[in-house]
């Protein structure tokens, strides 16, 4: 999580994401696709954890009916540093953005536990609605985005978000925390510290001139666990996006879809927090 210094409070895992969206001219297209994913479970995984996987391959399932084998992935690899040893793990992880286009609506899921030999799995079958983009990405429209230049944080290590936008653009940052709810962004910039303003060139977030506030590292309250993997989503859109507080995942892609794809680009950044 992050909290700032009058005080907001956000939930960081993080591992870098750079996705990098290859569109193709076509007419507009809405189609309701159905489609399964299975995951199975062991003593490494949770119920829950093996779940959400499942969902994430059904979801990739049904990407590729409707658009074919266009998805964007990414690998990531975190590795951490202890005092008895270290620890690398390789992450692969998928985004419901597309080469092409977007999911914009998920219905009829269901998730069910099957019983089978070696390994029980748990299966999730849903119906997704997927938009095909109009028209290409703007090829000379790029942003570049760090967090704190690395992948893994301790908590409450000091936050800075910096990076560089080559065309006048407004910035909109958000928080996705599975652990905490995987339908919903929650927005850390702009805040009630800081008000949206167009950028071009390098930026820092939080503005250190100005020292408004700060943001910190922290884990989520009643948080089990010593590590917690979340993900930061950075807009630059050439027209400024008001977005809520707690803005759900699909309402937010409905609204870059009908902003013209031309219009925005997209960074995500991955991380992890250790307790101390």
């Amino acid at each position: 999580m992050f909290y700032m210094s009058k005080i907001l409070f956000f939930n960081l895992n993080i591992f870098i994401i750079i996705l990098s969206f290859i569109f193709f001219n076509k007419q507009v297209l809405s189609e309701w696709v159905s489609s399964s994913g299975k995951y199975y479970i062991d003593r490494n995984i949770s119920v829950s954890e093996a779940c959400q996987n499942a969902l994430v391959k059904s979801k990739n399932n049904a990407l590729r009916k409707a658009l074919g084998e266009r998805i964007t992935s990414q690998e990531l690899e975190v590795c951490t540093d202890n005092s008895q040893k270290n620890e690398c793990k390789l992450y692969r992880n998928t985004f419901n953005f597309l080469d092409g286009g977007l999911i914009t609506d998920i219905s009829n899921e269901k998730e069910s536990i099957i019983e089978d030999f070696p390994q029980n799995y748990c299966l999730v079958n849903l119906r997704v609605n997927i938009k095909k983009f109009k028209t290409k990405p703007d090829f000379n429209y790029t942003i570049n985005v760090n967090l704190n230049n690395k992948s893994i944080i301790n908590e409450g290590d000091e936050i800075s978000i910096n990076g560089e936008v080559n065309k006048k653009s407004y910035l909109t940052i958000l928080g996705w925390y599975p652990n905490l709810n995987k339908d919903y962004y929650y927005k850390i910039y702009p805040n009630k510290y800081t008000k949206s303003k167009s950028f071009k060139g390098f930026f820092n977030i939080p503005d250190q001139q100005k020292n408004k506030y700060k943001i910190f590292a922290q884990l989520p309250k009643n948080f089990k666990k010593k590590e917690a993997y979340e993900f930061l989503i950075v807009i630059a859109s050439k027209i400024k996006i008001d977005i809520l507080k707690k803005q759900k995942i699909f309402e937010l892609n409905k609204r870059l879809f009908e902003l013209g794809r031309s219009n925005w680009e997209i960074r995500r950044l991955g991380y992890k927090i250790v307790r101390n």
